[in-house]
């Protein structure tokens, strides 16, 4: 992971970072680090790709193959003229390693220069996606294994109920295969013209769905831990699904012993509503493969458990700078086999997003892809609210 750099167009480097993340001797300290529960399943993979936590803070692989590079610069970017907040809530300069950039990274970190005549729209789009992607505490490693250090979203919850959901008419990565593609349209074949899809829901009231049902179809697993049980609903779940119950999932997981909590829905929708005016002023990232993380308070006890919600968005390793040479290539996508039944159905994504009726004019660069997402998921929510 940080070996010698490829070599890109242009290349920039910052002098005053450490070359690589300290690296810790994993056996001394074992007993610190606990294996997380991640809703979509990450986290139970167990070996080196497994998610960790350590003193509050949730360690998330990176991936191979540029994936983990380009989600660490993206938080690099989004952070960098920031301070992340210590455990004690004091601030303090964020260090992470930084060694050369891609040549589109370097593009927009010079639209943030105080010189530059782009720095008032990179510093607003930058601005906009820090107020909604969790908290980053620079790099580190264990072993041979590097991580990004988050805040754990979850770290404030007693009882935390989650869902994840894959935004977006497409959800395959920068130069996908046609393979890859082929694998990302079966996970949920509507998802062009519904907008988003489910990848896990993790719902900590045994009483809010008909679990018996579910687990008959194989889609259900009930879990047991220390503090509480909790049913999860996979993959499988949404491969289910067809256009018209896809609101099915929110009612699941906004659900209490069969009663749908309006409040804490309305709650989140707001939050959606909030984070979609930020997406519509930034034209800094399509965020390709993102999710929206929602958590909400499940124990009844908590004051104010109703409006105790998180809505964050996550996964950034196919994040595309727009200022990118890629960035040409895949929005619209080309070079595409239009004899391939896969490739015709993978330009389906830009024929949903230009016909589709935006409620305001989007400025050049936006992320159309997940906008329209996001908008599709606010009129899922608000069809179940009375």
């Amino acid at each position: 992971m940080h070996g010698e750099p490829r070599e890109v167009e242009e290349q920039w480097s910052a002098p005053s970072y450490p070359e690589s993340p300290p690296r810790k001797d994993s056996s001394s300290e074992e007993e610190d680090y606990r294996i997380l529960d991640i809703v979509c399943g990450h986290g139970l993979c167990g070996g080196n790709q497994a998610f960790l936590e350590k003193n509050g803070l949730v360690l998330k692989p990176l991936q191979s193959r540029g994936r983990g590079r380009r989600e660490r610069e993206f938080y690099e970017l989004v952070w960098r003229e920031s301070s992340a907040l210590k455990k004690d809530d004091e601030t303090a300069e964020l260090d992470w390693p930084r060694q050369s950039w891609s040549s589109s990274m370097a593009s927009v970190d010079a639209g943030l220069s105080p010189e530059s005549s782009k720095r008032d729209s990179c510093a607003v789009g930058v601005e906009e996606l820090r107020k909604h992607v969790p908290r980053y505490y620079g790099a580190y490693s264990v072993g041979e294994q590097d991580y990004i250090q988050l805040e754990n979203l979850t770290e404030h919850f007693s009882k935390p109920s989650l869902i994840d959901i894959k935004v977006g008419a497409r959800t395959w990565g920068i130069g996908a295969s046609e393979k890859k593609v082929c694998n990302q349209l079966r996970k949920f074949p509507h998802q062009a013209e519904v907008g988003f899809r489910y990848a896990g829901i993790k719902v900590c009231s045994l009483n809010s769905i008909k679990y018996d049902y579910f687990a008959e179809e194989g889609v259900a697993q009930v879990f047991s831990s220390e503090e509480h049980a909790y049913t999860s609903l996979g993959k499988e779940f949404t491969k289910g699904l067809s256009p018209e119950d896809v609101s099915t999932g929110l009612e699941i997981f906004f659900s209490d012993g069969g009663v749908f909590q309006q409040k804490t829905a309305r709650v989140v929708r707001d939050r959606l509503c909030s984070l979609r005016s930020s997406l519509a002023m930034q034209n800094v990232y399509w965020l390709f493969c993102s999710s929206i993380l929602i958590i909400r308070e499940s124990d009844q006890e908590e004051e104010g458990w109703e409006e105790k919600v998180s809505v964050k968005i996550i996964d950034f390793a196919h994040s595309l700078p727009t200022v990118s040479p890629a960035f040409k290539d895949e929005v619209p996508i080309s070079g595409t086999d239009e004899s391939s039944c896969c490739s015709i159905e993978a330009q389906r994504w830009l024929e949903v997003l230009g016909n589709y009726h935006w409620d305001e004019p989007v400025v050049d660069g936006v992320d159309k892809n997940f906008l329209f997402g996001v908008d599709r998921l606010i009129h899922q929510l608000e069809t179940l609210l009375v």
